[in-house]
C-alpha cells in the first residue's frame, strides 16, 4: 500500500501537462488513479479526440482505394447499367448515386407530395420545363420563364399568366376604377389625337400618356404629355391672364429698354452645351442649330 501511494500520488495530465492528485488515499481510488490519464472530464474528452483523429489519419493513409467497377446495379430498377449512366454523389458509393438517370428523374418529378405521376397529356408540359419554357394560361403562347412574374405557391415557383397579360389586366382594372375609362377608349383617344399630346402636339417620350380631367366637373379631357400635365396646365387653368403677358414680355423685354442689349459671357457649361449640340449634329448628320 505505501509503495502504490508513493507511485501514484502525483501525475502529468496528458492533454494540459498539469499536475494532479488523487482526492483520496484508500486503495480503490488510487486503483482507479493509476488508470487515469487526464486531470478533468474535459481534458479527457479532448484527449480522446485528439486520438481519434491521429487514428483515422493513419487509417485514411494506409488505406487502399478501391478500383472503380465498370458497372452498378441501380436499387430502383435492380438492373446492371454501366457507371457512366449514375449522377455524380460526394456521398454514394463510387461517387454516384444509388439510382440510375432515368430512375433518378422519375423520382425528382414525382416526388412532390400534391403532384401526380406524368402521363401522356403532361409529357408536352415537362419537356417545356426541361427547357426553361412555360405555356401562358391566358394567352397561351410558350414563353421562357423569365417572362413571368415569381410565386412560391406553384411547383414552379412562377405564375401561371405571363407578364405582359399581368400588366394588361392591370392596366385594365387602373383605368376602370380611376378614370371610368377601357383600352378600346384609349385607343381611340390616341388615335383621334394622331399619337401626340393635345396641347404642344408632340408625342411623348417611350408614348407614356397622361389622362388629363377636370378636378371640378370630373371629366376626362384628353391625353396630354408629363410636361403639359404637370407644368403648363395647372398654370394655365388657375392663371389664364398670365398667357398675355409672357407673349407680351417674350416681345419687348424691359432690359432692352433699360440697360439696352447685354449679352451673357460663355461659361463652361454653355460651352459644354455647344460642344453637345455639335456631336449630336455630326452623329446624326444634322446641321448644329443656333
Amino acid at each position: 500500500m505505501a509503495e502504490l501511494k508513493r507511485e501514484v500520488t502525483e501525475k502529468l495530465c496528458q492533454f494540459c501537462g498539469a499536475k494532479f492528485y488523487p482526492l483520496k488515499l484508500d486503495t480503490k481510488t488510487l486503483r482507479n488513479f493509476a488508470k487515469k490519464k487526464c486531470c478533468s472530464n474535459k481534458c479527457s474528452r479532448a484527449y480522446v479526440g485528439q486520438l481519434n483523429i491521429k487514428t483515422a489519419e493513419i487509417k485514411r493513409a494506409n488505406k487502399v482505394p478501391e478500383p472503380l467497377p465498370d458497372n452498378k446495379r441501380c436499387s430502383n430498377c435492380k438492373k446492371v447499367k454501366p457507371l457512366s449512366e449514375f449522377g455524380q454523389c460526394k456521398t454514394g458509393k463510387h461517387g454516384v448515386y444509388n439510382y440510375c438517370g432515368t430512375c433518378h428523374n422519375e423520382y425528382q418529378l414525382n416526388r412532390h407530395p400534391n403532384r401526380k405521376k406524368i402521363d401522356e397529356k403532361e409529357a408536352r408540359k415537362v419537356g417545356l420545363k426541361k427547357l426553361g419554357l412555360k405555356t401562358c394560361s391566358s394567352c397561351k403562347s410558350v414563353k421562357p420563364n423569365d417572362e413571368f412574374y415569381g410565386d412560391p405557391r406553384h411547383s414552379d415557383g412562377k405564375q401561371s399568366h405571363c407578364k405582359d397579360c399581368c400588366n394588361q389586366t392591370q392596366d385594365k382594372n387602373y383605368l376602370r376604377r380611376e378614370y371610368g375609362l377601357t383600352i378600346e377608349q384609349i385607343t381611340l383617344l390616341m388615335d383621334f389625337q394622331d399619337g401626340r399630346c393635345a396641347i404642344c402636339r408632340r408625342p411623348p417620350k417611350n408614348y407614356k400618356f397622361n389622362i388629363d380631367h377636370c378636378h371640378k366637373t370630373h371629366r376626362v379631357r384628353a391625353l396630354l404629355c408629363v410636361n403639359c400635365n404637370t407644368n403648363l396646365l395647372p398654370y394655365v387653368e388657375k392663371f389664364p391672364e398670365w398667357i398675355a403677358k409672357a407673349i407680351e414680355y417674350l416681345k419687348d423685354p424691359p432690359a432692352f429698354s433699360v440697360v439696352g442689349e447685354i449679352f451673357v459671357p460663355e461659361t463652361n457649361q454653355s460651352r459644354v452645351r455647344e460642344r453637345r449640340k455639335l456631336e449630336k449634329s455630326i452623329n446624326t448628320g444634322e446641321s448644329p442649330t443656333t
